[in-house]
């Protein structure tokens, strides 16, 4: 009966370590999803300064190699290699790493997912020492994602 005892118990824990691992990937998964495709910048703020009339273009867009586009300005020139990705901090605060010599656009992030229902926009606000970032998402059904946001 001992031996029955220890093999459920450690069959359970296999099992619960088996659903936290593929809850915790699917979360990013779920998550990294969110934020592939283009997004317009409705307001942006580097170093306490309004700088979306600084941009030469208000687009930037998020690739599944994670890969960024991000637009020139008068302080950040193109740069093809920006890249992209998610650091999880814990259940309720995810962080955005992009790495670009693109300076304004460069850094850590803290990350709000947002909704404009009136709008029907959905969209993200970056926030890291010295930018802030406003976007909707481009090309999307605010009706199919709106409750997942």
């Amino acid at each position: 009966m001992k031996n029955l005892n220890s093999i459920l118990m450690k069959s359970t824990f296999i099992l619960l370590i088996f659903i936290l691992l593929v809850g915790c990937s699917s979360n990013k998964r779920n998550l990294t999803n969110k934020f592939y495709g283009q997004w317009a910048i409705e307001d942006m703020i580097y170093n306490n300064n309004s700088f979306k009339e600084k941009l030469n273009i208000n687009f930037m867009v998020f690739n599944k190699e994670n890969k960024i586009s991000l637009p020139e300005s008068e302080k950040g020139k193109k740069d093809t290699n920006s890249k992209w990705s998610i650091i999880e901090k814990d259940q309720t605060r995810n962080m955005l790493l992009i790495e670009t010599g693109n300076k304004p656009f460069q850094g850590l992030y803290k990350v709000n997912f947002i909704k404009d229902k009136k709008k029907k926009l959905v969209g993200i606000e970056l926030i890291s020492d010295s930018t802030y970032i406003k976007a909707f998402k481009f090309f999307q059904n605010f009706d199919e994602v709106e409750r997942n946001w």
